[in-house]
C-alpha cells in the first residue's frame, strides 16, 4: 500500500486488511449463567498461534488473572473463548505477571468449534522477525464497551480493528502511538476517539502488515497496555504490546534481552 495510490483503491484495501485481522481473534469472557447473558461480567481477547505441530492460546496475564480473581468471589462462573467452555485447570503453558503473557493449550477439537485461524508458522520461521518503527500493523480486539445483549441467552461481541504505525521497538516490548489524524478504524464503528479506553482489547494481537506475497500480516506482539496523555493539547494513546519473540515454540515464555529472527 503506497500513498501513490488512488484514495479508493487504498481504502478497498485497508477494509480487506480489517476484515482479514477479525478472522485472527476471539473473545475470552466470564459470567455467572450460561443461560444468562446478562451474567457476563467481563472480557478480553486471545489469538492462537501454531508453531510446528503445537498449537496454543495467547492472551494478556491479567485478562486470566481478572477471571481469577472473579472466580475466588463466585466460584460458579464458568470461561469461555467464543462459544467454547473451557475449564482453565491443567491448560496454562505460560503465565507471567511481569512479561502480561499468558499462553494455554487448546485441542484441535476445541479450535474447531471456535472458527477461527490460526497464525501458522513452522518451527525453524520462529521466533518470527521484529517490525521496524514506521511499519504498518492492525491492532484488532472486542471492546467492552461494544459487547451486546441480544437476549437472555445470546450475546454479541463486536470485532473492531485500527490501523497503526510502529513507532518504538525495546528489548521486551513494541510502542505504538494512536495519533487520530493518521487512525484508519475497521468494524461497524466509526474511528474511535483516542480518549477512549479500549477495555477488551487486551490480550488481542499486534499483526503487522507484511511485504511477502505469501502472509498478510506477521505476528508482531501482544497488547498489554495503554497509556493515555495529551500532547500540544491533542489527546493521544500509546499502546505498549509485549514483543512476540517472548514466547517460545511450544508456548512457554522467556525474557529475552534482544532477540531478532527472520520473518
Amino acid at each position: 500500500m503506497t500513498q501513490q495510490q488512488p484514495p479508493a483503491e487504498r481504502q478497498a484495501l485497508m477494509n480487506a486488511l480489517h476484515e482479514t485481522s477479525w478472522q485472527y481473534i476471539a473473545p475470552v469472557y466470564w459470567g455467572g449463567d450460561e443461560l444468562d447473558a446478562h451474567s457476563v461480567v467481563n472480557n478480553g481477547t486471545c489469538f492462537f498461534l501454531r508453531i510446528g505441530q503445537k498449537l496454543f492460546g495467547v492472551t494478556a496475564h491479567h485478562v486470566i488473572a481478572q477471571y481469577l480473581r472473579d472466580r475466588e468471589i463466585n466460584p460458579a462462573l464458568y470461561l469461555r473463548i467464543k462459544n467454547c467452555r473451557i475449564e482453565w485447570e491443567g491448560r496454562e503453558i505460560g503465565s507471567d505477571k511481569g512479561l502480561d503473557l499468558s499462553t494455554f493449550q487448546m485441542t484441535e477439537a476445541e479450535f474447531r468449534e471456535i472458527k477461527t485461524l490460526a497464525l501458522t508458522y513452522t518451527e525453524k520461521e520462529w521466533p518470527i522477525r521484529t517490525p521496524e518503527p514506521g511499519n504498518g500493523a492492525f491492532l484488532s480486539g472486542f471492546a467492552n464497551k461494544d459487547r451486546k445483549i441480544i437476549n437472555r441467552k445470546s450475546i454479541e461481541f463486536v470485532g473492531h480493528s485500527n490501523g497503526l504505525v510502529v513507532t518504538a521497538i525495546g528489548k521486551q516490548e513494541l510502542e505504538i502511538v494512536l495519533d487520530p489524524t493518521h487512525l484508519t478504524s475497521g468494524g461497524p464503528l466509526s474511528t474511535v476517539p483516542a480518549e477512549d479506553h479500549f477495555g477488551g482489547f487486551s490480550g488481542g494481537p499486534i499483526l503487522a502488515v507484511s511485504m511477502r506475497l505469501d502472509r498478510v500480516f506477521f505476528i508482531a506482539g501482544v497488547l498489554i497496555q495503554s497509556v493515555h496523555y495529551t500532547d500540544d493539547n491533542k489527546p493521544l494513546v500509546s499502546y505498549i504490546a509485549r514483543r512476540i519473540d517472548c514466547i517460545n515454540t511450544d508456548g512457554t515464555l522467556w525474557r529475552p534481552n534482544y532477540a531478532k529472527g527472520g520473518e
